[in-house]
């Protein structure tokens, strides 16, 4: 790494990720980010020396494990995750793109809005995308919610290209995927939950791993407030009670 590029990026705020929590072994692999997950598994050098592209994106709604995903591929390339904003600041993509990278602009915007992205990060994506593209030691993973063909990018050239970049979509949980994400978010939760509430739940909840993560938290509280373990004949009374689902 050059010098002039240590001293540029000294006083940029530097991008964390936390792993807790996150090793390959804690992934739940189900029908809806199966294909995600072999896609990503399957994208790595000696496909990049076939002639796939050393850009790839994953996307999907809230909570639908993108971070895990990223975070699975960071550690098994040693990445560096980067952010919009630290993309914004850097003044050495020539440097910055001389490692594997992943942008995680997952939470942060709207990116089919226009004028979200702004005219500065269009430009550098644009040339982080061309330096990725031309190097010999280099990748970059995107994570968001949307793929990026469907951003609004006023850029023509990076419009295009982000138009070409391979995406692989995290799909809703089907009914069988939803009773082994709660089954996983209440014992992450440590909570004590009859088996009899699985079904009760699956023929309540929206489709979603948002809806997922939202019952859970709610469930959490009442247990804590009751001082209950989840049953039927308590969630019966207590999510009408509370106005809830």
């Amino acid at each position: 790494m050059s010098r002039s590029f240590e001293r540029s990026q000294r006083n940029l705020p530097l991008p964390t990720t936390s792993n807790e929590g996150f090793e390959e072994g804690s992934f739940l692999r189900l029908n809806a980010n199966a294909q995600a997950y072999d896609s990503l598994r399957a994208w790595h050098p000696r496909a990049w020396a076939g002639g796939q592209s050393r850009v790839f994106a994953i996307c999907g709604a809230a909570k639908s494990g993108k971070s895990h995903l990223g975070e699975i591929w960071r550690s098994q390339f040693d990445a560096r995750t980067i952010t919009l904003r630290f993309l914004q600041q850097s003044q050495d993509i020539t440097s910055l793109a001389e490692s594997f990278l992943w942008l995680d602009v997952a939470g942060d915007y709207d990116l089919t809005r226009a004028g979200v992205l702004g005219d500065l990060f269009e430009r550098q994506l644009y040339a982080l995308y061309n330096e990725i593209t031309q190097g010999a030691n280099s990748a970059l993973l995107i994570t968001a919610r949307l793929s990026p063909a469907s951003w609004h990018i006023t850029l023509a050239d990076l419009r295009s290209r982000m138009r070409a970049v391979a995406c692989s979509s995290i799909l809703d949980p089907d009914d069988e995927d939803s009773a082994c994400i709660l089954e996983k978010i209440f014992r992450a939760r440590q909570l004590e939950v009859d088996q009899r509430v699985y079904p009760y739940l699956l023929r309540r909840i929206e489709r979603s791993f948002l809806a997922h993560h939202e019952i859970a938290e709610q469930l959490d509280s009442l247990s804590l407030t009751h001082k209950r373990k989840i049953t039927v004949p308590f969630l019966s009374q207590n999510l009408r009670a509370n106005g809830l689902r």
